[in-house]
């Protein structure tokens, strides 16, 4: 809750809340082992059983929650012309929109967490080497990530725009204060809706997953998108490889060597 910055009463958590808050982020945005999710809905779900057995609350939420079964959930992400159409959204004539545009832009070209994007500070963004220092993530380790030209060129008229403000945050409010987790989120939503993304969940994490799918489509290599996305092995890596293998092989079949040495010399 506290990542998520939910102030959660505890009068107040229903089963909905559970689900989608607890139980889909671990799921969705988390990419917990199986055992870890289900431990972690018998905890809980144990918790508010004591919680009303000894009459603290009225009746227990989490009594239907149900545990994962076994097979793995797919990992969402954008098409690309999803992502197209999220990008459109932002109205890049305001302060707020063009900075909404930056951030979307940003996670895309470096696969941020939400929580990194918020929280990044001015002096952790080197214009001049085109990355971001110091990133620090889940495994609290920091991390330095690349970003291309195009992203550099946002962000220097990012910062004009922004101007010399006394707060340490990169992305600010118009009043000059930092973005919030939530507010961001917020925005997101109603951005997607009005690009009529409905198949999938609008949210940053679903553009990380969009930013690791796209960078091993286009032939970046495990062991650099690893660093990059700040895991400490390479088992979530190995699981978008694995989960976009089709795609891989599509792409395979239209850049094959001996499919245009045929089409060109052979036959």
């Amino acid at each position: 809750m506290q990542e998520q910055e939910i102030e959660a009463e505890i009068y107040d958590v229903s089963p909905d809340f559970l689900r989608n808050h607890f139980i889909m982020v671990m799921v969705e945005e988390k990419g917990y082992k199986l055992n870890t999710i289900n431990n972690r809905i018998k905890a809980i779900k144990r918790f508010f059983q004591f919680l009303f057995d000894e009459g603290w609350i009225p009746y227990n939420p989490a009594e239907h929650l149900k545990l994962r079964k076994g097979h793995r959930s797919t990992i969402p992400s954008f098409t690309e012309e999803q992502v197209v159409a999220l990008l459109k959204q932002p109205d890049q004539s305001t302060f707020t929109g063009f900075r909404d545009f930056v951030m979307l832009s940003l996670i895309l070209d470096c696969g941020l967490r939400v929580g990194e994007l918020t929280k990044l500070k001015m002096n952790q963004v080197d214009i001049k080497e085109s990355q971001l220092l110091g990133v620090i993530g889940k495994s609290k380790k920091p991390r330095d990530i690349p970003f291309c030209d195009d992203v550099r060129k946002l962000l220097i008229r990012y910062i004009k725009a922004r101007g010399d403000l006394p707060s340490q945050y990169f992305f600010v409010t118009l009043d000059g204060r930092s973005l919030g987790v939530r507010a961001f989120q917020s925005t997101l939503r109603k951005y997607g809706e009005k690009a009529d993304i409905t198949d999938v969940r609008v949210s940053p994490h679903t553009l990380r997953h969009t930013f690791a799918k796209m960078y091993i489509l286009n032939e970046g290599d495990p062991y650099s998108l690893q660093d990059i996305l700040g895991h400490t092995s390479q088992d979530m890596v190995k699981r978008y490889v694995n989960l976009w293998r089709p795609e891989m092989r599509s792409k395979h079949t239209k850049s094959s060597p001996m499919r245009h040495l045929y089409k060109g010399r052979l036959l």
